[in-house]
């Protein structure tokens, strides 16, 4: 018998509703971001050869962004592949013999049988984390790392290629998240303004 209330039930029915929506997205990640690509390429493809020569490393970057896709979609689907059934078992037991409360779970069943197997594990759990962070930050400043982004040296050099003068150019400033002064949340970021010209 559930001691959940009919407020409790319907928050939960909420907050299952908008976990599977969450889920959804990641479900499609690469199937939206190849659009992206596509439509970039398609772009690339209509202009006139000169301005598509200039693009090249554009392209290569696009190919290698393809790459990271594949894996980055392999793992996706590595964690949410039990999601369908994660809400399936909701009556949490208390029994002293495994600890306070075991959740449905029996924890003499959960032993690990060698430390290379830990390691594995701790080795695989570090590549999704990994993975992860490169999927929801989009932009990584970190040497040498993929980034679902292109670099900023890397867009400022194909707008130079493309014949635009970079007349101002400042970096690091400091940009507030959110607009509204009231708000708990203040996050900021790194952002670059820049004015440039197209040379004649």
């Amino acid at each position: 018998m559930s001691s959940i209330g009919p407020t409790e039930e319907i928050d939960e029915v909420k907050e299952r509703a908008h976990f599977q929506a969450v889920v959804n997205a990641f479900k499609y990640y690469k199937l939206c971001s190849l659009e992206r690509i596509h439509k970039s390429e398609k772009i690339i493809s209509m202009l006139p050869p000169s301005d598509q020569r200039r693009l090249d490393r554009y392209r290569t970057y696009l190919t290698k962004f393809k790459r990271c896709l594949d894996v980055n979609n392999d793992v996706v689907h590595l964690i949410i592949k039990d999601v369908d059934t994660m809400f399936e078992n909701v009556e949490h037991s208390t029994n002293g013999s495994h600890g306070t409360e075991n959740f449905g779970c029996n924890y003499n069943n959960c032993e690990i049988t060698s430390l290379k197997q830990h390691k594995m594990q701790h080795d695989v759990e570090k590549r999704v984390i990994r993975t992860m962070n490169r999927i929801v930050c989009g932009f990584s400043d970190m040497p040498n790392e993929i980034s679902i982004e292109p670099p900023y040296d890397i867009l400022l050099d194909i707008i130079q290629d493309v014949g635009f003068e970079i007349l101002k150019e400042q970096t690091s400033v400091r940009t507030r998240y959110a607009q509204n002064p009231n708000s708990m949340m203040q996050h900021e970021y790194n952002s670059v303004f820049f004015v440039c010209r197209k040379a004649t």
